[in-house]
């Protein structure tokens, strides 16, 4: 994807929206502070598996700590995520693959550290059976019309990730609205993907539009959250190239 001469680029993506939006969700203190104090929620989880310092924890030992949370958060057994796709990612980058009981072993840390969420995670899984539905803060439901006896855990890993994804796709949907009606002639929303917005934006507005979208996306966003959200903001003329050129809007641009 490239754009017209005079135009740039700008892809706006929220930082471990998810995970901000279980922190919030679940109130659970350890995760929390994990965003209150501006510390990368992935080292900390590499951490705390590997046993490390963190001056020591790589950028692989973080990508394989995203997979362990992003498991966890989607409700993918230990089965799941040791013979998943990302084993072949582990494989090809010359780590070792997890074995099942390795996988436990990090949800079990994981889960012990963030104790709060755990016990959310629970309660939430019990009342999707419970009631047949399951509620985002928003007021869209989730519903179960027919459980099976057999269901495969399906209902309660819904009843636990449907709130977290779904409030996470309603802030992205409003700031998304809401930067489509204010932005000024010259800049255009190209597309979204997933938690990211792709603009185009002519290049005498760029400084002007980044600070439009970090306003919408980070501070007047859907309902008041009192878990910091945060975006990188890359500019680029082909999709996929990034630079430094809104960098002085968005100055940290950890994924």
């Amino acid at each position: 994807f490239i754009v017209p001469e005079g135009y740039s680029i700008i892809e706006c993506d929220y930082k471990q929206l998810e995970v901000r939006i279980a922190a919030y969700l679940s109130n659970d203190p350890a995760m929390r502070s994990v965003f209150e104090s501006g510390r990368d929620p992935h080292q900390e989880i590499a951490f705390s598996i590997y046993k490390k310092p963190k001056s020591e924890i790589t950028h692989f030992m973080r990508w394989l700590a995203k997979n362990i949370l992003f498991g966890l958060l989607y409700g993918r057994g230990y089965e799941s995520v040791a013979t998943g796709p990302e084993q072949e990612d582990i494989a090809l980058r010359g780590g070792q693959r997890w074995s099942i009981e390795d996988v436990k072993n990090f949800y079990d840390t994981l889960l012990a550290e963030w104790s709060e969420f755990a016990k959310w995670q629970e309660t939430k899984r019990a009342l999707g059976y419970s009631q047949g539905y399951i509620e985002t803060p928003t007021g869209r439901r989730k519903r179960f019309g027919f459980i099976p006896k057999r269901d495969g855990g399906y209902v309660g890993r819904a009843s636990f990730n449907n709130p977290i994804q779904g409030t996470a796709s309603d802030f992205t949907l409003h700031a998304l609205i809401q930067l489509h009606k204010n932005l000024p002639e010259g800049a255009t929303v190209i597309s979204t993907v997933h938690d990211s917005i792709i603009f185009q934006v002519r290049d005498d507005l760029i400084e002007e539009v980044s600070a439009m979208i970090t306003h919408y996306m980070e501070v007047e966003t859907l309902f008041e959250i009192d878990v910091p959200l945060k975006i990188d903001l890359d500019v680029s003329k082909r999709w996929g190239e990034k630079d430094q050129l809104a960098h002085v809007v968005i100055e940290d641009d950890d994924d």
